[in-house]
């Protein structure tokens, strides 16, 4: 997957070329066309993210819809929640709604989609502002020489300065999966700030409010410093901070820190709010928890599992309609491989 990225980076950002094809799609012009139909045409209805995105790009160029099916190759790498079978279909449908069928490539294999880190519900939730700030990304990189742009991609110190100078809506956290693609050996693999505060805060004993303002640079820094002691007291080790004995130290901690991130990945940005509780998507989140949980099925779950199984608004209105004649269920649900755009 790293090799992957890397390839990605030289090939489409250095150079205008493509993930999947010998055609130049990383263009000035593509990226414009993006920004056009894209950004600068949010939808603000309630439908899901792809239902959103075919409208968008509707009257889009077939250079615009190839540039976003591989804009959401890159956006799906690093995340390990989604199955590469729906990362998959989600890039075909976009590439395909041109008229042009996606060919066979090895950059959409298992393995090179299976991801490494659940980015958690914020990602999903806002992917469209990750989509926007890929956009600005590449446009700004694109707007140097070709010798400053492999420059940028291969040193810490001037990705980071660039970085910085990138126009960014929020906390985005492909900010920090490109970081971390650039340079596995310098940067962890975690998609938020709030993740290496917390780990910092655990193994360092330091406050969050000493870690509040530390920016990526200093994060880096101390994270690496505690990688190689941890690594130097444990020799030949392949330390994770997602696997034991690791995890256990610091993980829990991340809830002081302010996140709601899943068990693997903290998110930077919140969840969807509360829905109404009359709503059919709040409706649908009480059924199905009253289900796992095996209550009553007029019991009331906790304020923390409203938005948490897993269905879209449209797909909670559908499960209602099906479920309001059926007994209450005490089988879980499985979740596996559903996911909230």
């Amino acid at each position: 997957m790293i090799d992957a990225a890397q390839q990605w980076a030289q090939s489409c950002l250095v150079a205008d070329g493509s993930v999947f094809t010998a055609t130049q799609i990383w263009t000035p012009a593509n990226l414009a066309e993006v920004r056009r139909a894209f950004i600068d045409r949010p939808d603000e209805s309630g439908e899901d993210f792809m239902a959103k995105l075919r409208g968008q790009m509707s009257d889009a160029t077939n250079g615009g819809r190839r540039l976003m099916a591989e804009m959401l190759w890159v956006s799906f790498l690093f995340q390990s929640n989604v199955l590469p079978e729906t990362k998959r279909g989600a890039i075909r449908e976009v590439w395909e709604s041109g008229g042009e069928q996606l060919p066979d490539h090895p950059m959409r294999s298992t393995r090179v989609l299976a991801g490494i880190g659940s980015a958690g519900q914020g990602y999903d939730a806002y992917r469209w502002k990750e989509l926007a700030y890929l956009v600005n990304f590449a446009e700004a990189l694109k707007s140097r020489p070709d010798a400053q742009r492999r420059e940028v991609l291969v040193d810490y110190d001037a990705f980071t300065d660039f970085i910085a100078s990138v126009p960014v809506d929020g906390h985005r956290q492909l900010r920090h999966m490109l970081r971390y693609f650039s340079f596995p050996d310098r940067v962890e693999p975690m998609a938020s700030n709030r993740a290496r505060r917390a780990a910092l805060a655990a193994f360092r004993n330091l406050s969050p409010k000493e870690l509040k303002n530390w920016d990526n640079r200093q994060l880096d820094d101390a994270l690496l410093a505690l990688r190689r002691e941890l690594e130097a007291a444990k020799p030949g080790s392949n330390l994770s901070f997602y696997e034991s004995p690791l995890r256990e130290k610091w993980l829990g901690a991340s809830a002081d820190i302010g996140s709601e991130g899943s068990s693997s990945m903290v998110a930077e940005d919140p969840s969807p709010a509360t829905p109404d509780p009359s709503s059919d998507a709040a409706k649908c989140d009480r059924q199905i928890w009253c289900w796992r949980k095996k209550a009553r099925p007029d019991s009331t779950p906790p304020a923390s599992s409203w938005g948490t199984t897993g269905f879209t608004h449209k797909q909670a209105a559908t499960r209602l309609v099906r479920a309001s004649s059926a007994p209450v269920r005490t089988k879980p649900i499985p979740r596996r491989g559903i996911v909230t755009w």
